[in-house]
């Protein structure tokens, strides 16, 4: 739903959409991104939050985006 929203130009309801994506399943990588360059245009501290956690998700998956093994 938040690629929906984000091809009809409306933000607000994607970056609702994105969260509540990652409320069901917060490892997934790929709405934590479309939701950073969401709030880098309209909150910067929540962009850099989510981009923090979006570093610490990907250092638990290798360059193909597979799980590492711990």
């Amino acid at each position: 739903m938040g690629d929906f929203f984000t091809d009809r130009k409306d933000p607000d309801a994607a970056i609702a959409a994105y969260e509540k994506s990652l409320s069901i399943n917060s490892g997934e990588i790929l709405p934590r991104k479309k939701l950073v360059e969401l709030y880098r245009m309209k909150d910067q501290q929540k962009a850099q939050e989510e981009l923090q956690t979006l570093i610490y998700i990907e250092s638990f998956y290798d360059e193909n985006n597979s799980p590492i093994p711990r």
